[in-house]
Formats: structure tokens, C-alpha cells, sequence
């Protein structure tokens, strides 16, 4: 399947194997341990996959469209980079259960873009150990968003 999407041919339908597939591939190139994806359902973006995350951070894990970050940001298809301070803001700290907060040093919000919507939201939390050995290249995280993006 993967070779499929680097090939350029037509995807399958969209499903949270392939997805998951995609995204686990990408965490384990880069050397990560975590991932989640937000796809919107009944006017909210909530958890389709999820990939090291606790499972008290995926009950959690949900964005209303009109938070400021989804609106100022994600709708707008800007990726979001935090890099200090992460859950300093209410709406990102809520979001993430005390354990997996004590190990996330900066966190990457990728929307996923149809026909100028927003559909989907990646969620990139960097550990302070992937933090203090790898640098992300932005590059390799708009292959990401471009790969998820043809599976919506």
C-alpha cells in the first residue's frame, strides 16, 4: 500500500488501517513514539488513530471548530509548531492525560485539507528525548500531511 501512495497511484478508500500504516511508517522513520489523527465527525474533530498515546489521552483528545487554535490556525491549513510552553494554553492542556503531558516537550498540529476544509487534524507530540536528538524536518511532515490527505 505504501509503495502504492509513493508510486502516485490512486488510493484505496479511506480507513483507519491505511492511515495507521502511513503514520506508524512515518513515526518509525523519524525515530518518534507518538501520533494521533482528529478526523471530523458530527462537528467535531475527534480520534481516529491513535499511535503511543495513553488511553486516557485519546478519550481526551478532541477539537471543537471553533476553538481558537482550529480557527486561527488549522482551518487557515497552517501547520502549528509549539514549541514552549505546550500546554500552557487551557485548550491543549485539557487535551492530554498528566502522563503523557510529562513527557511532551513541543507538539505539531498538521491539519488535513480537502477542497480548502479542514477534514482532519495530525497530532505530533515530541518527547524531550526526540526533541534533544532529532531536529523534524518540516519536509518530511508536509509529506505526511500530502499522504494522509489523499486517504480523506
Amino acid at each position: 500500500m505504501i509503495k502504492e501512495i509513493e508510486e502516485g497511484k490512486k488510493p484505496p478508500q479511506p480507513s483507519e488501517e491505511i492511515i495507521e500504516r502511513v503514520m506508524k511508517k512515518f513515526i518509525e522513520e523519524e525515530k518518534l513514539s507518538r501520533c494521533a489523527y482528529l478526523r471530523r465527525r458530527n462537528d467535531a474533530f475527534v480520534t481516529f488513530v491513535t499511535v503511543g498515546l495513553s488511553g486516557q489521552t485519546v478519550k481526551k483528545l478532541k477539537f471543537e471548530p471553533e476553538e481558537k487554535v482550529v480557527k486561527r490556525y488549522l482551518k487557515e491549513g497552517k501547520i502549528l509548531h509549539i514549541t514552549e510552553d505546550v500546554f500552557y494554553s487551557e485548550e491543549l492542556r485539557d487535551k492530554f492525560d498528566h502522563g503523557d503531558k510529562s513527557k511532551i516537550k513541543q507538539v505539531f498540529l498538521i491539519p488535513i485539507m480537502k477542497e480548502g476544509e479542514l477534514k482532519g487534524i495530525i497530532i505530533l507530540p515530541l518527547t524531550h528525548s526526540e526533541v534533544a536528538i532529532k531536529t523534524i524536518n518540516i519536509t518530511k511532515i508536509k509529506k505526511l500531511q500530502k499522504d494522509v490527505g489523499k486517504f480523506i
